[in-house]
C-alpha cells in the first residue's frame, strides 16, 4: 500500500494501491501516529518506510504478520492482506507508525473497533482468496471478449456486432465488475458495517485520486491522480478554475479496457496514469485561471455515454489520447490547448464533439482521430506542426470546421470509409504531405479555403471519394488537386496558381470545373491520365508549360475559356484520349494542340493561336473543327487520321494553312489566308473539299501527294475558281492506255529478283536465254507494222556476246517511212498500244526510238562514240535497214559525246538515288556501266576500237573494281573525273556573246510569285548544313532536274560529296523539290552542262547569266511544274562560242527527233512545245529565248509564226495533254526544221 515519499507523520495518507484489500481501497485514507517496532505488535496495521539501499523510497501501509525477538530489538515481518508473500527484505521496510483511524466514503473508524481486525488471519486469508477470484476475473473477461470479437465480429462485420460488443463490454466495465467488486467487500464487512461513523472535514493538504470516485467531487487547487481513476456512472466530477492536475505512475496493474473499431479489437493504453469517467467529468477554468495537467499522462477517456464540458484548459505532452469519447459520449470543448498530444482528440463509436477556440500544438501522431461514425463541430481551431493527419477520420464519421488553420501539418484533413467534411473558412499552409486526403468513399465539402505550400497535393482523393470546392485559393503546392481510384471533384470560383501542377487525374476519375483560374503552375493546369475525366467551363489558364494533358484514354469537355501558355504544346492529347472544346480560346507561344494516337479532337466555336509552331497539329482517329479561327506560323497539320472534318473556319498562316494524312478528309466553308509555303497540302486518303477560299498562298493553292484523291466544289484560290492539276496519265482524246493482263506485278518483281539471282546457274541460264530470245523474236514480230515500219533492228547488250538475262534489256530501234502527221499519228496510236500488252507480258523490253531513216542517218553523223557504238552493234530483225559505214571516231571529244556524258551521269544518280526496289546486283552492275561510260566518253586518248566497247575499255583501264565497289564511291569517281575535265575545258567560253545572235529576255515586271521559297530555302539549307564544307548552290528546274552545285575548290572532297548524297536520301522521299532527279556537279561540270545539249536545252546557261538570269512564271503551270530557281548561285560571266552554240542546237534537234515519238505520253507538254519553238527560233532566225519560260517563247514564236495563233493560243495549251493535237503540231514543227536544215 503505497504512500507518497517525503510526507510528514502524524498526518492523513491517502491510499493508492490494492495490498490491503478490502480493509483498504484506492481512494481510502489512513492517519497515522509516530511509533517504533518497539510498540508495534501482531496485527497492527504499520507505516513503513522501504529503502532501495541507502535511499528512501517511500512509505508502504502493510499489516504485521510476526514479531520475533531478536538481536538489537524486535524484529517484523509484514505483508499486505491481498498478498501471498511477506514483505523482503524484512531490513528495508523500517516502522515509523501505526494507523490509528481509517477514512472510507466519509466515514471513519478506528482499527481496534472492527471486527475484521480482530479476526484479522481468516479475513487477511479472505482478502487474498477473494483478491485472486478478481483478479481471474478480469483475466477471464478479457480473453473472452477477445475470443468473440475473434470469432464472432470481425468475420462478419455486415452484421454490424461492433456496437452490440462495445455496449457488452462497457456493461462489464461500468457495472458487472464495479458490482462485483462492491459484493467482495460488503463480505468483508458483512460486521462492520455499524462500525464507521460520520467522518467530520479534514484538512486534505494534498489531495490524491486513485481506484474510483462514486459520488460527486469539485476539484480545487493541486490534485494528483496515482494510477487510474475511474469516475462510476451518475457521478460529476467539477474541476474548477485554476486547479492543478499532476498524474503519477505508481502500480503496473490496470484493468483492461476494450473496443471494437474499423482497426479491430482496441486496447486502452496501460502504461501511462489515465481518468475513465463513466459518468461526468467538467472543466470549469477561466481565461484568467485556466486548469492545467501534467505531462506524461494517459489522458482522460470517457466512456458508456459519458459527458463532459470543458473549457480553458491547457493539455501538454501525453503519452496517449489527451482525451477520448467512446460509445456515445457527448463533449464539449472550449479554449482548450493541447501540445504533443498523441493525439488531442479521440472520438469512438458514434461519439460526438464541439469544439471551439481550441488549439494543438506539435502532435505526435494526428489532432484528431476520428472513428466509427464519430461526429467533430469545431470553429476556431489551430493546429501546428502535428506529426500525421490534423484530422484523421474513419467509418463514416463526420466533421464540420469553420474558421480552422493547419500550419506545418503533415495532412490537414484524411477522410476514408464513408466520412463527410464540411469545411468553411480554413486554411493549410506547410503540409508535409497533401492537404487534404480521401480514400474510400469519402466526401468533402469546402469553401473559403486557402491552401498553400503542401509538399505534395493540396486534395489528394481516390477510391471513390467526392470532393466539392467553392470560392477558394490553392497555391504553391506540389500539385493543385490530385484524383485517382474512380475519384470525383467539383470546383466552383478556385483560383490555383503557382503549384507543380493544377489538376492531376487519372484512373477513371473525374472533375468538373467551372469560374476557376490555373496561373504561373510549374507543371500542366490540368492533366488527366488513365480514362479520367473532366469537364471544365469558363477555365482561364496561363503560364510556362502545358495547360492540358491527356494521356491513356482520357477524356475533356471545354465549355467556353481562356488558355495561353509560353512553351509547346499549349495542349497535347495522347493514346486513346478525346477532346472537345467549345467558345473557347487557345493561344502558345509553340505548337498549340498537339495529339498523338488520340482517339478524338473536337472542336467549335474557338480561336486557336500559335506565335512558334502550328496550332494544331493532330494524329487521332477522329478530328472535327466547327466555326473556329485558327492562326499562327503554322496551320492545321492533320497527320494521321481516320476521319477529319473542318467546318466554317478560317485559317491564317505563315506557312501551310493545311495539310492533311487523314484517310478522309472533309473540308467546307474554310478560308485559308495566307501561307508562304502553300495553301492545303494533302498527303494521303480521299479528301472532299466545297465551298472553300484559299487566299495569298502559294501556287496552287491545293496540292496532293501520290495516292490522295480530291473531290472539289465551288473551290476559290486567290479569287478565282480552282481547277485541279492535270493527271498525268492517259486521258479520253490521248492514245491507248497501258492494257491489264499478263503477270500482277507482284509476280513480275519476285520473277525479277529470281532470275538476277540466278543468272549464272547452270543450267538456267540457257533457259533465260532462251526466254529472251523468243521474246525478241515475238516483239519484233508485234512491231512490225508494215505500213510504215520499214525496219526493226536490235542494239546495245543482246547484240554483244557478254549479255546477261535480268541484267540487259531489249533495245530496238525501228525506222518508218515518211507519212503526214495524220497517217502518223494513227500509226504511233496502234505502236503504243501493241507496247503495253508486250510489256505486260515482257518487263525487261527496254527502249524503243522511232524514226525516219533520215532524221537516224542525220543524227548518226553528227558522230561521237554513241553513234559509232549503235552502227557498230545494231542488227536487223525485220525487214531492211540500210546501214551507214561506223563514222571515224576523231582522238577528240565531240559535242555530242559531251551530251552522252550528261545522260549518263543522270542514270547514275537515278541509280544511286532512285532504285530503292532494284535488286542490289544489277544496281551496282547499272552503276558501273554508266561510271564506264563516262570514263570513255570524255577519254579521246583511246584507240576507237577500245571507245567503241565498254567491255574492251573497262578491261583496258582496269575499271573491274567498280563492279563491286559502293555505288556512292562509284558515283564520286564519276564526278571527280567530269570535274578534271571541264576544268579544263574552257575554249567554249567567251566575254562576248555570240555576233549574229538575238538574245532576248521577257520585258521588266513579271516575277515569279508563286514559289515556295521558304520551304525550298530551308531544304537547301539543310543540306548545305550537313555537308562537310559550307559553300554549295543548288538550282531547281522543277521538271526535269534538281542541281547540287559544289565550288571547283572542294570538288575532290569525298567526304562532302557523300554528306550530301546521305542528306539527299534522307530528305527525297518526303521532299517534293527532290522529285526531279538529283545531279551533284562541281562548279565547272555545271557551267560545262550549261552550254551543251543536255536534254535538247542549248540555252540553258541563259537562265543563269548575269545579264539575262531571272525567275520566271511559266504560263500558269503549277509552280512545281515549271520554276527554275536558284539558291547561293553566282550568276555566270561568260557566253559560248558562236560554233559551239551552233553545234549544240543542231544536236539537240537531231537528238529531239529521233527521241521524241518513243516518250511522247509521258513527255510534258512544257519540254515538247518549248524545245520544237526554241529550238526553231535559234536556228532558223538565230533568235535565243530561255527555254524555261514558255510564255514568253510562244510570244516571240507567234511574232515570226503567226499562222499558228490558233494552235498556240489555246487556254488548255500547257495545263492538260491532247495527244493527237500536240502530235500533230510537234510533227510537223520537226518536219519543217528538217526541210530548213537540209
Amino acid at each position: 500500500m503505497n504512500t507518497p515519499p517525503g510526507t510528514c507523520l502524524d498526518k492523513i495518507y491517502p491510499i493508492s494501491g490494492h495490498s490491503m484489500r478490502f480493509l483498504l481501497e484506492p481512494g481510502d485514507k489512513v492517519s497515522v501516529t509516530h511509533t517504533g517496532k518497539d510498540t508495534l505488535k501482531t496485527g497492527d496495521i504499520a507505516l513503513l518506510l522501504k529503502w532501495n539501499g541507502a535511499k528512501p523510497e517511500g512509505y508502504v501501509i502493510h499489516r504485521v504478520a510476526a514479531r520475533f525477538a531478536g538481536e538489537g530489538g524486535p524484529r517484523l515481518l509484514t505483508k499486505g492482506d491481498s498478498l501471498c508473500s511477506f514483505d523482503g527484505p524484512p531490513s528495508a521496510f523500517q516502522p515509523v507508525g501505526k494507523v490509528a483511524e481509517i477514512f472510507k466514503g466519509g466515514t471513519r473508524a478506528r482499527p481496534g473497533d472492527l471486527v475484521c481486525e480482530r479476526f484479522w488471519p481468516f479475513f487477511s486469508l479472505y482478502s487474498v482468496l477473494a483478491n485472486k477470484f478478481l483478479s481471474f476475473t478480469i483475466i477471464t473477461a478479457r480473453y473472452f471478449f477477445v475470443f468473440l470479437h475473434m470469432f464472432f465480429v470481425r468475420p462478419f462485420p455486415f452484421l454490424r456486432g461492433a456496437a452490440t460488443y462495445n455496449i457488452a463490454v462497457c456493461w462489464w466495465e461500468s457495472l458487472l465488475y464495479p458490482d462485483l467488486l462492491k459484493a467482495c467487500s460488503r463480505l468483508f464487512f458483512v460486521f462492520d458495517s455499524q462500525s464507521f461513523s460520520a467522518a467530520p472535514p479534514y484538512p486534505d493538504v494534498r489531495r490524491f485520486r486513485s481506484g474510483r470516485i462514486d459520488r460527486d467531487e469539485v476539484w480545487t487547487g493541486e490534485v494528483t491522480v496515482r494510477d487510474y481513476l475511474i469516475i462510476d456512472r451518475k457521478t460529476r466530477v467539477t474541476v474548477l478554475p485554476g486547479a492543478s492536475i499532476r498524474f503519477e505512475r505508481a502500480e503496473g496493474w490496470f484493468i483492461p479496457v476494450l473496443r471494437s473499431g474499423l482497426d479491430g479489437l482496441e486496447e486502452l493504453d496501460s502504461l501511462h496514469p489515465k481518468i475513465l469517467v463513466y459518468g461526468s467529468f467538467d472543466i470549469m477554468g477561466s481565461r484568467e485561471a485556466p486548469v492545467t495537467f501534467s505531462e506524461n499522462s494517459g489522458g482522460i477517456h470517457y466512456f458508456g455515454g459519458a459527458s463532459g464540458s470543458l473549457s480553458h484548459f491547457h493539455f501538454p505532452a501525453s503519452g496517449a489520447a489527451a482525451l477520448s469519447a467512446w460509445d456515445r459520449t457527448v463533449l464539449k470543448l472550449k479554449n482548450a490547448s493541447f501540445t504533443g498530444a498523441s493525439p488531442a482528440l479521440r472520438l469512438n463509436n458514434f461519439s460526438t464533439a464541439e469544439i471551439s477556440s481550441c488549439s494543438v500544438s506539435g502532435a505526435g501522431t494526428s489532432a484528431f482521430v476520428l472513428r466509427d461514425h464519430a461526429c467533430l463541430r469545431a470553429s476556431d481551431i489551430q493546429v501546428r506542426s502535428s506529426a500525421a493527419a490534423a484530422l484523421d477520420t474513419r467509418g463514416c464519421s463526420v466533421v464540420e470546421l469553420k474558421n480552422a488553420s493547419f500550419t506545418g501539418a503533415s495532412a490537414a484533413l484524411r477522410l476514408n470509409n464513408f466520412s463527410t467534411a464540411e469545411i468553411s473558412s480554413c486554411s493549410v499552409s506547410g503540409a508535409g504531405t497533401s492537404a487534404f486526403i480521401l480514400r474510400d468513399h469519402a466526401r468533402l465539402l469546402a469553401s473559403d479555403v486557402r491552401v498553400e505550400s503542401s509538399t505534395a497535393a493540396a486534395l489528394d482523393a481516390g477510391g471513390r471519394s467526392v470532393t466539392e470546392i467553392k470560392n477558394s485559393d490553392i497555391l504553391g503546392n506540389g500539385t493543385g488537386i490530385r484524383l485517382f481510384g474512380k475519384a470525383s471533384a467539383a470546383l466552383k470560383n478556385c483560383m490555383i496558381y503557382e503549384n507543380g501542377a493544377g489538376v492531376s487525374l487519372g484512373d477513371n476519375s473525374s472533375l468538373s470545373a467551372s469560374d476557376c483560374a490555373f496561373e504561373d503552375n510549374r507543371g500542366p493546369s490540368i492533366e488527366v491520365l488513365d480514362k479520367g475525366e473532366a469537364l471544365l467551363s469558363d477555365v482561364r489558364s496561363s503560364g510556362r508549360p502545358s495547360a492540358i494533358v491527356l494521356k491513356d484514354g482520357a477524356g475533356l469537355r471545354i465549355l467556353g475559356g481562356s488558355f495561353q501558355n509560353q512553351t509547346s504544346p499549349l495542349a497535347y492529347i495522347g493514346r486513346g484520349s478525346g477532346l472537345l472544346a467549345d467558345d473557347s480560346s487557345f493561344s502558345s507561344a509553340g505548337n498549340t494542340f498537339v495529339s498523338e494516337d488520340a482517339s478524338s479532337l473536337k472542336i467549335r466555336g474557338s480561336r486557336i493561336a500559335s506565335s512558334g509552331g502550328y496550332p494544331l497539329r493532330v494524329s487521332c482517329e477522329r478530328f472535327e473543327m466547327f466555326g473556329c479561327e485558327v492562326s499562327g506560323r503554322g496551320g492545321v497539320f492533320i497527320e494521321k487520321a481516320s476521319s477529319a472534318v473542318i467546318t466554317g473556319s478560317v485559317i491564317t498562316s505563315a506557312r501551310y494553312a493545311l495539310i492533311s494524312g487523314a484517310g478522309s478528309l472533309h473540308v467546307s466553308g474554310l478560308r485559308a489566308e495566307g501561307g508562304e509555303m502553300g495553301g492545303i497540302e494533302l498527303r494521303a486518303g480521299e479528301n472532299y473539299i466545297e465551298r472553300t477560299q484559299i487566299n495569298n498562298s502559294p501556287s496552287p493553292g491545293i496540292s496532293a501527294f501520290p495516292g490522295a484523291e480530291i473531290k472539289s466544289l465551288s473551290v476559290l484560290y486567290n479569287g478565282r475558281a480552282w481547277m485541279p492539276a492535270p493527271p498525268r496519265e492517259y486521258n479520253d482524246r490521248a492514245w491507248a492506255a497501258p492494257r491489264s493482263g499478263g503477270p500482277p506485278a507482284l509476280l513480275r518483281k519476285y520473277a525479277h529478283a529470281f532470275v538476277i539471282a540466278t543468272s549464272g546457274l547452270f543450267p538456267l541460264v540457257f533457259f533465260y536465254r532462251l526466254i529472251y530470245k523468243a521474246a525478241l523474236f515475238i516483239v519484233s514480230r508485234t512491231l512490225y507494222i508494215q505500213p510504215p515500219v520499214e525496219a526493226v533492228c536490235v542494239h546495245r547488250g543482246m547484240t554483244t556476246a557478254s549479255w546477261l538475262p535480268g541484267y540487259s534489256d531489249i533495245d530496238l530501234q525501228l525506222i518508218i517511212a515518211e507519212l503526214p502527221a495524220e497517217k502518223e499519228s494513227v500509226f504511233m496510236d496502234e505502236f503504243f498500244s501493241r507496247r503495253s500488252v508486250l510489256k505486260s507480258f515482257f518487263p525487261f523490253l527496254g527502249e524503243t526510238l522511232i524514226s525516219t531513216a533520215g532524221e537516224l542517218r542525220a543524227f548518226l553523223d553528227l558522230g561521237g562514240v554513241k553513234a559509232g557504238e549503235f552502227l557498230a552493234s545494231a542488227k536487223s530483225l525485220r525487214g531492211n535497214a540500210r546501214q551507214s559505214t561506223p563514222p571515224y571516231v576523231r582522238p577528240a571529244v565531240s559535242c555530242a559525246d559531251i551530251s552522252e556524258v550528261f545522260y549518263s551521269y543522270t542514270i547514275l544518280m537515278k541509280n544511286l538515288f532512285g532504285a530503292e526496289f532494284t535488286p542490289e546486283t544489277m544496281r551496282k552492275r547499272n552503276c558501273f556501266k554508266t561510271i564506264v561510260d563516262i570514263k570513255r566518253y570524255l577519254d579521246p586518248l583511246s584507240t576507237p576500237a577500245i571507245r567503241l566497247s565498254r567491255a574492251a575499255y573497262a578491261r583496258s583501264r582496269k575499271l573491274e573494281i567498280f563492279e563491286k565497289a559502293d555505288c556512292v564511291k562509284g558515283a564520286f569517281e564519276a564526278f571527280s573525273s567530269m570535274h578534271r575535265f571541264f576544268a579544263d575545258s574552257q575554249d567554249c567560253k567567251k566575254s562576248q556573246a555570240p555576233e549574229r545572235m538575238k538574245i532576248l529576255r521577257a520585258a521588266p515586271g513579271v516575277v515569279f510569285g508563286s514559289f515556295n521559297k521558304t520551304r525550298f530555302d530551308d531544304m537547301v539549307g539543310e543540306i548545305g548544313r550537313k555537308a562537310s564544307r559550307g559553300g554549295i548552290s543548288c538550282v531547281l528546274d522543277s521538271l526535269y532536274r534538281f542541281y547540287v552545285v559544289v565550288p571547283d575548290e572542294n570538288a575532290q572532297d569525298s567526304g562532302a560529296f557523300l554528306n550530301i548524297c546521305a542528306t539527299i536520301m534522307q530528305l527525297r522521299a518526303k521532299n517534293a523539290f527532290l522529285a526531279p532527279v538529283p545531279m551533284i556537279l562541281s562548279r565547272g561540270t555545271f557551267e560545262a552542262l550549261a552550254v551543251s545539249a543536255y536534254l535538247n536545252n542549248p540555252l540553258f546557261w541563259l537562265d543563269f547569266h548575269g545579264d539575262f538570269s531571272r525567275d520566271f512564271s511559266a504560263d500558269g503551270l503549277l509552280p512545281e511544274e515549271s520554276v527554275i530557281y536558284k539558291y547561293n548561285f553566282s550568276p555566270l560571266t561568260f557566253f559560248p562560242s558562236e560554233e559551239r552554240l551552233r553545234d549544240a542546237a543542231i544536236l539537240s534537234f537531231r537528238h529531239f527527233a529521233v527521241s521524241c515519238r518513243s516518250y511522247f505520253p509521258e513527255l510534258t507538254a512544257h519540254y515538247l512545245y518549248s524545245r520544237v519553238m526554241g529550238l526553231r527560233l535559234l536556228i532558223e532566225k538565230e533568235t535565243a529565248v530561255p527555254f524555261s519560260d514558255t510564255a514568253f517563247i510562244r510570244e516571240c514564236f507567234l511574232r515570226h509564226y503567226p499562222a499558228y495563233a490558233a494552235e498556240l493560243e489555246r487556254p488548255d495549251l500547257l495545263r492538260g495533254r491532247d495527244l493527237r493535237r500536240d502530235y500533230a503540231f510537234i510533227s510537223g514543227q520537226v518536219k519543217s526544221l528538217e526541210a530548213f536544215l537540209r
